[in-house]
């Protein structure tokens, strides 16, 4: 079978910075493996996960971050490269793994796919005020999702094929977009499932705390990081050991506010920000904690869950999104309704106090990686690619 020619769009590659960027890298390098003539458009490529077969369009000179703020402007410069990559060579696919990204896209003789990682903006309520009681940057985030609401069903318009990675980001683009279901397709995102067998089970370098919290995330309020430290303020009246480590990048995270705030409980010394951390590094962490919990208010998939999982941790999420596809509440984790800092202290004080419940969590939290494997997530996505040519 001749090997497809298929042209990658990406802000990240080679990185393990985000979601997007390990999907990414992931699904780059297995369709290389496929035999498939693999071009990633990006801003900058990390030589240390490179494919060597895999051509690389640099987007050279672009001054900007690859962040959610900036995807406009990533978005008409993806466009310009596309246009350039097209002049030179045929492709015979064109995948933006971020869909909104495809805005300025005008190719109309190739199929064009986008992958759709949350419902951020599909859901964006139009109400200013319903902001308000969750983000200090309510009315600054209220314009900022609700002009990118629309923007981005226009880009999902422009799309012959949807991936999305959970079925709840497919039923959310589906009803507010107006797209048709026949042209979406849910792949989960995969995780190469490491042997817990030979993993650092003794966890001899253990981050102090009893229990220890991981917390990692990009934006602090949307993944629920203030209700976090509340639970932690009242697990400490039972655990006065207890400690959270919050590992996130600190431009946009308002830092200073969750500071404030866990001063303001009186667990300052409880909490600890680390600063942003790559992939292995996080890996490590997780090795050295006792709970990993992300109590999000909106998440359309949540990778991070898979990666705690895979390190032998077991989980708390917030109920809501794509999240229930990963956990089970009280199977392989717990499910929180967002907000509710009562509850996850309960849950947190449960698993501390229970390690029958923990070990279940683990054990079953390793058998869910069953699901979510790179292979079928690569061998998925190229089969929607060829029923595209066919």
């Amino acid at each position: 079978m001749k090997p497809l020619k298929v042209c990658i769009i990406t802000p990240q590659y080679g990185h393990l910075w985000s979601g997007v960027g390990t999907y990414a890298t992931h699904l780059v390098n297995g369709l290389a493996e496929l035999g498939n003539e693999m071009t990633v458009i990006c801003p900058e490529a990390s030589d240390r996960r490179r494919h060597p077969k895999v051509k690389i369009s640099e987007m050279k000179g672009l001054k900007i971050k690859p962040t959610l703020g900036n995807w406009i402007i990533l978005a008409y410069y993806f466009n310009k490269s596309l246009k350039k990559v097209l002049e030179k060579e045929s492709m015979d696919i064109v995948h933006f793994v971020d869909a909104r990204d495809s805005l300025f896209c005008r190719t109309r003789s190739i199929p064009v796919i986008g992958t759709m990682h949350d419902y951020y903006f599909s859901e964006a309520p139009g109400d200013p005020f319903a902001y308000r009681k969750y983000y200090s940057d309510w009315l600054k985030r209220w314009g900022f999702c609700n002009v990118t609401r629309v923007l981005e069903k226009r880009a999902v318009r422009k799309l012959s094929f949807i991936i999305t990675n959970s079925d709840y980001v497919l039923k959310s683009i589906a009803t507010n977009y107006c797209a048709a279901e026949d042209s979406m397709k849910t792949i989960y995102i995969g995780i190469e499932k490491t042997d817990l067998t030979n993993s650092p089970t003794g966890k001899t370098e253990r981050l102090k705390g009893n229990p220890s919290i991981l917390f990692v995330g990009q934006n602090f309020q949307r993944k629920g990081l203030p209700v976090l430290i509340e639970a932690v303020a009242s697990v400490r009246r039972t655990y006065p050991d207890v400690s959270l480590s919050v590992i996130g990048r600190y431009g946009n995270n308002k830092e200073e506010e969750m500071r404030d705030l866990s001063k303001g409980l009186g667990i300052e010394r409880n909490v600890h920000f680390l600063g942003w951390k790559d992939n292995e590094e996080v890996r490590m962490l997780f090795n050295q904690v006792d709970i990993f919990a992300m109590p999000s208010f909106i998440e359309g998939f949540g990778l991070v869950f898979l990666e705690a999982m895979n390190a032998g941790v077991p989980v708390i999420g917030g109920d809501t999104g794509g999240v229930p596809e990963l956990i089970q509440d009280g199977v392989n984790g717990f499910l929180v309704k967002p907000g509710d800092w009562q509850g996850l202290s309960e849950r947190i004080q449960r698993l501390a106090k229970d390690k029958d419940l923990r070990d279940g969590f683990v054990r079953r939290g390793y058998q869910t990686l069953e699901k979510f494997s790179l292979d079928s997530m690569v061998e998925k996505t190229n089969a929607v690619y060829w029923s595209l040519r066919n």
